[in-house]
């Protein structure tokens, strides 16, 4: 009885130690402590320390840490958008997603979450049949695993797209959930808003070399203030008008242990198609997962009804007549509208681009897992 003290104070130290780690590991990365935006029970993947340092710096160079509407800096950093500040970041454009191209008799196949396991299958599918696709990638998913991104700068090389889908997929409308299936979370801020882009733009930047434009907001949800943070920092939010809700086919069918037939998503698509048209669609914008094959399974047929009705195949940047990717003379956190970069400052940003080295980047992702699953195992224990 003596010792019945020892197991729960050894417990306690032991999750001081954990967090204590965890908070070196994001102190060191220069970002908003993890515990401040990521809600993952397992914790957040963080990208590179020097790579997030670089971007700090550069940002601190162009914005400034002052929040002063009027004098002529959209201080985004601080919290300005074109609704908080139209003096210095002119008027909001967007008032929602765009769900269709603007060019009549097109068609967008756009892909969420990957690049993941059955990717690559898709990108042949989409090859042989000379057509380019665009893909949502999740920023975490790509630090996760370095071994998809020679895909994914074939992908590109090929003229299919990459676009942003946040970094870990939180909802940006009311739930603030990481999953649909999850429990509801709290509302995001503005400032974790503009976080999870920022992040999901450097995991794009360290794979591939360039800052994505176009932007999906996580299970199509958002608010006003979602498009508003969207839109100031230069991304163009796109959401979907034919929805195959694979998505939603793997949900219910992993509560019974099966998976979904490729007809199931066949018939999905067919009956959302026909409603867009129903709706007077005149193009269309198409979602599926690259994360299930038999969503993958189900694309050629899909091809083959788009085919039957005459419609052009498109990437998401034909579809909307807007360039993919940040230019390297724009600045990297604020709309392109806002002016280009000084030499100084454009030399400055496209060194960022070879910052990190990949040996840095797996010791990143080693300590924070590790701490992760140190700091979840303490917690466990003392549960």
């Amino acid at each position: 009885m003596k010792h019945s003290h020892r197991r729960p104070t050894l417990l306690l130290a032991t999750l001081v130690a954990a967090l204590a780690l965890v908070a070196s590991v994001h102190a060191a990365v220069g970002i908003p402590d993890a515990r401040d935006w990521c809600i993952r029970t397992r914790g957040c993947i963080i990208p590179p320390s020097d790579l997030v340092k670089s971007n700090r710096d550069l940002e601190a160079k162009l914005l400034g840490d002052k929040k002063v509407c009027g004098d002529g800096v959209c201080n985004v950093a601080q919290g300005e958008t074109c609704d908080s500040c139209m003096a210095d970041c002119g008027k909001c454009q967007y008032a929602v997603p765009f769900t269709q191209c603007v060019q009549p008799g097109t068609v967008a196949l756009t892909f969420d979450d990957g690049f993941a396991k059955y990717t690559e299958s898709l990108i042949e599918i989409l090859d042989k049949e000379q057509i380019k696709g665009t893909f949502f990638t999740i920023g975490e998913a790509i630090m996760a695993n370095a071994t998809n991104w020679p895909i994914m700068r074939k992908a590109m090389a090929n003229g299919h797209e990459v676009a942003s889908h946040t970094y870990t997929h939180r909802n940006m409308g009311k739930t603030g959930q990481v999953e649909p299936e999850s429990p509801r979370g709290k509302m995001m801020t503005e400032a974790e808003m503009r976080t999870e882009i920022l992040l999901g733009d450097l995991a794009a930047q360290h794979a591939l070399g360039k800052r994505p434009r176009f932007f999906r907001p996580p299970q199509l949800d958002y608010r006003t203030e979602t498009i508003r943070v969207i839109e100031t920092l230069g991304m163009v939010p796109i959401n979907v008008n034919v929805d195959t809700r694979d998505w939603e086919e793997n949900a219910m069918h992993a509560k019974d242990g099966t998976l979904p037939s490729t007809q199931d998503i066949i018939d999905n698509f067919k009956k959302s198609y026909a409603e867009a048209k129903e709706r007077n669609a005149k193009s269309f914008i198409v979602l599926q997962h690259d994360l299930y094959n038999f969503s993958i399974a189900a694309v050629p047929e899909i091809i083959k009804i788009l085919r039957a009705d005459k419609l052009e195949f498109v990437p998401m940047s034909k579809c909307l007549n807007e360039t993919p990717y940040r230019d390297p003379t724009d600045n990297p956190f604020l709309n392109p509208r806002y002016g280009k970069l000084s030499a100084e400052m454009a030399a400055m940003s496209a060194s960022i681009l070879v910052s990190a080295a990949p040996a840095a980047h797996l010791a990143s992702i080693a300590a924070s897992a590790v701490a992760s699953v140190a700091m979840v195992a303490a917690m466990a224990l003392l549960l």
